[in-house]
């Protein structure tokens, strides 16, 4: 495995995601990992947050219907227990005067530059860590496109419905891929969104961890990030075939979890994109 230094994970066999050495081999759910570069985009997981205060470049709509709903940064930290990645948790107390719709912002306040037509793939592990969301109230993703950067006006976002539905004491990965098409879109923010129902007492602390936001139209594995972005260099495997090549069948057998740059050097069968425990034929 050839991989410069940079700022990737392993998931180890107890389940949490460490930093990954140059030049090892990677893995996710036991198996291993060969995945592209990518930049994650979002500038902050929580550095600059404390009890009380958002991260860096983090930041919040909350309608006047919500207004008596108040969102507090009660903890955070850089090694979740069960996933190993950085965190935050935030508390929502009250109950809101009619229903209505809130979101948070990971890159609130430095949206992220994007190209136009291209997939982008949002995604982060929500956890219910104290008290109960309400289950007629949902928690979703939501995107808004920008021409500026720095002209951040509150306004309509495109969202994943209401599919996605409230979040539980379990992990569960959100993903939300979204295609900018405005012809004025140069960059993106994207947000936690929740809709809360008039009739719910909010009293629920939200651990929210590992955002990412990356040029992919699936999301990957996690990339450390501070306040910069940080980056994922390509996963390049050199392994002997003595073993693995069948002369009768023309075959190379390899089995792995990750995604298929090119088709080049390949039967064609298998296809550009996500692919698990395959099967590469050698021509």
């Amino acid at each position: 495995m050839t991989r410069a230094a940079d700022d990737s994970y392993t998931q180890g066999t107890d389940g949490l995601w460490v930093p990954a050495s140059a030049n090892t081999d990677r893995y996710g759910s036991g198996k291993l990992l060969i995945e592209p570069a990518i930049t994650q985009l979002l500038n902050n997981d929580n550095t600059g947050a404390s009890v009380g205060t958002l991260p860096t470049y983090w930041d919040t709509f909350v309608p006047a219907a919500l207004s008596n709903v108040v969102i507090s940064v009660v903890a955070l930290g850089d090694v979740d227990d069960e996933l190993g990645i950085p965190y935050i948790d935030l508390n929502f107390l009250g109950t809101p005067s009619s229903t209505g719709i809130m979101y948070i912002f990971p890159n609130g306040t430095l949206c992220s530059p994007v190209d136009r037509l291209n997939d982008y793939a949002f995604s982060y592990y929500p956890k219910v860590i104290a008290g109960s969301y309400p289950a007629d109230s949902i928690l979703g993703s939501a995107t808004q496109e920008f021409s500026d950067p720095t002209t951040i006006i509150p306004g309509t976002l495109a969202s994943d419905g209401v599919t996605a539905g409230a979040p539980t004491t379990s992990y569960v990965r959100r993903v939300f891929v979204v295609n900018p098409a405005n012809v004025a879109c140069t960059h993106l923010r994207v947000a936690f969104r929740l809709i809360i129902n008039s009739t719910d007492l909010m009293s629920v602390t939200i651990r929210f961890a590992g955002p990412m936001l990356e040029k992919a139209s699936a999301a990957s594995s996690p990339v450390i990030n501070g306040t910069t972005a940080g980056t994922r260099n390509a996963d390049v495997v050199d392994f002997s075939t003595s073993s693995r090549y069948s002369a009768t069948n023309r075959t190379v057998i390899v089995n792995g979890a990750g995604t298929a740059s090119t088709t080049a050097n390949w039967d064609g069968s298998l296809s550009v994109g996500q692919y698990r425990s395959v099967s590469v034929y050698k021509v």
